[in-house]
């Protein structure tokens, strides 16, 4: 089973959900996030979807 505490720093431990342009402003500050983000996004193969 997946630890999500491995993955999520607590500095990053917040309640996303209640404010999604929050996040990208969070993403868009932090370049280590904002990289992670984009390998991601870069990453998902869009023709299965």
């Amino acid at each position: 089973m997946i630890n999500e505490d491995d993955y999520m720093p607590d500095s990053y431990t917040v309640d996303f959900i209640d404010n999604p342009i929050e996040v990208f402003e969070l993403i868009n500050q932090d370049e280590t996030l904002r990289q992670v983000y984009e390998d991601f996004i870069n990453s998902y193969d869009v023709d299965r979807l």
